[in-house]
């Protein structure tokens, strides 16, 4: 415990301890029922309705640095580094939606959160997704930006991560001066890309669990049912976007929105792909009128 504590207080955060059963693929093929019991590292600010943000894989909670320092002036908000990235452990699992839908439950029951709005980023939107489908009388709206798999972005190699070479590749995301070249491809603006952010983004790739984690995370989603699912859940969904992205896969984000019930769009002057660093502020203003009206 003493042992945690040091570490909530030099991450400026706290841990919370999930538990919850998944299949889990043997050597052989065969599926079996485990029970993963896993701590997971979040950052919370504020007060009002609950407000979840999630990250993308590859990512963690401190990409939402900005945003959370401004939706928190109206909400409580949560954001949480899911299971195998950032600051939380790696518990032995596939690292499917399906997992990470499970995880998301189960971080909000350990937190007693039982309505929430929820903001999803990329991959994360699929794992949302999975969530609602199982417990929609919980949320209320969504807020999705730039929803889509992480390996149909010009990002890092991402492509690669789970072939032969995949290891090797995502060794070097632990590399500032490598990260920093990759990551101002999704800003218009260069400059507002802070060397913190930069740095935030490449400390758990020090770990060699979260490297593998991730890897999974990205070689085993599968988003074939994910579409029809949306339609399924008939939650109304606030897509934001930037003006100037030349970095996401405009196609896929069309297809979410053309398979939701209640779509809401705006798009954001001026701005790349990874608006929660770049317009903040914007984006921020945008979430609650939406999540007000």
């Amino acid at each position: 415990m003493e042992k945690e504590r040091k570490e909530q207080k030099k991450n400026n955060g706290k841990y919370v301890h999930i538990s919850f059963s998944t299949m889990l693929e043997s050597e052989n093929g065969r599926k079996k029922t485990v029970r993963i019991k896993s701590r997971i590292f979040y950052r919370e600010k504020g007060e009002g309705p609950n407000l979840l943000l999630l990250h993308d894989a590859g990512q963690s909670g401190a990409i939402y640095r900005k945003l959370l320092n401004e939706l928190s002036k109206n909400y409580h908000v949560i954001v949480p580094d899911l299971p195998g990235h950032g600051n939380s452990d790696c518990p032995d699992m596939d690292y499917t939606i399906q997992d990470f839908s499970l995880a998301i439950e189960a971080i909000l029951k350990a937190l007693k959160i039982f309505e929430v709005s929820i903001l999803a980023y990329g991959q994360s939107a699929a794992y949302c997704i999975d969530y609602c489908l199982y417990n929609r009388s919980n949320v209320d709206k969504l807020i999705f930006l730039n929803p889509g798999a992480l390996y149909c972005l010009d990002f890092a190699h991402a492509s690669k991560l789970s072939t032969f070479f995949g290891r090797w590749i995502i060794s070097r995301y632990k590399n500032p001066a490598y990260m920093r070249k990759q990551m101002e491809k999704a800003f218009f603006d260069k400059t507002v890309l802070k060397e913190q952010d930069v740095k935030a983004f490449c400390r758990p790739y020090i770990r060699e669990d979260v490297q593998f984690c991730v890897r999974l995370a990205v070689a085993n989603y599968d988003d074939e049912k994910i579409l029809e699912n949306l339609k399924k859940i008939d939650i109304p969904v606030l897509y934001l976007r930037g003006s100037e992205d030349t970095f996401s896969d405009h196609k896929m984000i069309e297809e979410y929105i053309q398979n939701t019930e209640q779509p809401y769009e705006m798009e954001i002057r001026n701005c790349g792909a990874w608006l929660q660093l770049e317009k903040a502020q914007s984006i921020s203003q945008g979430i609650l009128r939406f999540l007000n009206e």
